[in-house]
């Protein structure tokens, strides 16, 4: 369970959710002097490159967790078939030999 919680980053993409994209701001290229417009539409662009990462981590998140209870789930039902094993071979032992 804990490896595809690590393998999948899913709490570090919960705490970063709406962190910058591999901390990429469109107003960190820009060397020129910058005006109030400029301004505005850099921190549009922003939150723009921010809501983007955040649909992407969640998505990286969502699929984490459906894999995540798709493993729990698999496990489940193999322990089960585990556990009835020898009810199972002793049955059929039992079948087979009145059937003689």
């Amino acid at each position: 369970m804990t490896a595809r919680w690590h393998q999948f980053l899913i709490g570090k993409h919960f705490r970063t959710l709406f962190a910058p994209w591999h901390r990429q701001n469109p107003s960190d290229f820009g060397t020129r002097e910058q005006n109030f417009g400029d301004k505005i539409i850099d921190s549009l662009a922003d939150v723009y490159i921010r809501l983007i990462a955040a649909v992407i981590r969640l998505m990286i998140i969502f699929t984490g967790l459906l894999v995540e209870l798709l493993t729990m789930i698999i496990f489940l039902v193999l322990f089960v078939v585990w556990l009835a094993w020898p009810m199972i071979a002793i049955y059929s032992i039992v079948k087979g030999l009145s059937m003689l």
